[in-house]
């Protein structure tokens, strides 16, 4: 597989070929995702407490 990544500044990073068992590509990009999502999640009143 190939992946871009794009950095907080709007960057983007390309890796050549990864070669993975696809178990470990499955279980990385469902965490990339969850903190993806958690990073444009707006903060709540409850979040600071």
């Amino acid at each position: 597989m190939t992946v871009v990544v794009v950095d907080e500044n709007g960057f983007s990073h390309q890796y050549e070929r990864i070669e993975a068992p696809i178990g470990a590509v499955r279980e990385t990009l469902a965490m990339l995702h969850l903190q993806s999502t958690a990073l444009s999640a707006p903060v709540t009143q409850q979040d600071t407490a």
